[in-house]
């Protein structure tokens, strides 16, 4: 799902202290379930975006590995070149 559809998704209507003092016990109760709902919904994105992010902070510390590695082994391998012109 894109950024763009969750963020509409989780869309919440924010009520002024007028509107809240105006609404019937019905409309509450209503209101109380679509928020119950939207916490466990953001809950659960919550969790799938932190197992995510811990997958993708592995990814980014073995590629930082292999870039310095890589680095490493370039410099050693140009001193290696050099003598051999010489």
């Amino acid at each position: 799902m894109k950024w763009e559809e969750l963020d509409q998704e989780l869309m919440l209507d924010e009520l002024s202290a007028e509107e809240l003092a105006q609404i019937s016990i019905q409309e509450a109760q209503m209101r109380m379930q679509n928020n119950i709902n939207l916490l466990a919904k953001i809950n659960n994105l919550l969790l799938e975006a932190t197992n995510e992010l811990g997958k993708w902070r592995i990814i980014v510390e073995k590629l930082k590995h292999t870039k310095n590695t890589i680095i490493e082994q370039n410099r050693a391998l140009k001193e290696i070149l050099k003598g051999e012109k010489w």
